[in-house]
């Protein structure tokens, strides 16, 4: 139904420049598709809600987590990032290429630099860096790379297959951000959902619709976005 949604936007710009007559007709389509999709999100949302792990169950496995399993959780835990951001290499000397990911290890070796240059958003958003000196962090981080000069994080291709080989019960990145979000929106901690949508790359009200299980029928227009589908 997004899908459908989000194709049907083109005819609209389509239609409003050289066809205005037929605006009208296509824009009622569309607001039907958003109900649909609104009632769609709710319902996997109450699913959701009662199978997903707690934060606090989250929070104690990051805890427990060790080597790959770690890095994994720690990133998704305080940096809410996709799949793809995982998508990254260890590594002690700065990559030439700024539109990847990785992780360096910087000189004093206390602290490293978690850099993104190839995720969802980042031709929106641009580059993102956060300094990490969690002790357990770098220190992993030093272990896993040993005496190469690189290595990857992922074992797999596939990042979010290897990602759920690390998460609690197997859970993706995206149903882990929306553990988080739930959390801080209960909490009502604007400031943490706010940070979350922008080290995500994603602004506040798709963060709220998209990621809330607390969702409701919203009492005004969403703005529209292209950069995040509903269904994510």
């Amino acid at each position: 139904m997004n899908t459908k949604k989000n194709l049907l936007n083109i005819f609209v710009m389509l239609k409003r420049k050289d066809y205005p007559e037929d605006y009208e007709y296509l824009i009622a389509l569309r607001e039907t598709y958003k109900e649909e999709i609104n009632k769609v999100v709710m319902e996997n949302n109450e699913k959701l809600e009662a199978t997903l792990p707690t934060f606090k169950q989250i929070e104690k496995h990051l805890r427990d987590s060790n080597g790959v399993d770690y890095i994994i959780n720690y990133i998704l835990f305080y940096y809410f990032v996709r799949s793809k951001d995982l998508d990254l290499i260890i590594t002690k000397e700065l990559p030439e290429d700024e539109n990847s990911n990785y992780i360096l290890i910087n000189e004093d070796g206390k602290s490293v630099m978690y850099h993104r240059g190839n995720y969802k958003t980042v031709k929106t958003h641009g580059f993102k860096d956060h300094l990490v000196k969690e002790k357990k962090f770098v220190n992993t981080c030093l272990t896993l790379l040993g005496s190469k000069k690189s290595v990857k994080l992922l074992p797999y291709k596939q990042a979010d297959k290897a990602i759920r080989y690390s998460t609690y019960n197997g859970i993706s990145e995206s149903e882990h951000v929306k553990i988080l979000v739930h959390h801080y929106f209960n909490m009502k901690n604007i400031n943490k959902l706010i940070k979350i949508g922008q080290s995500r790359g994603t602004n506040l009200n798709l963060i709220l619709k998209n990621y809330n299980l607390d969702f409701q029928l919203p009492k005004y227009e969403f703005k529209e976005e292209s950069d995040e589908a509903t269904s994510e």
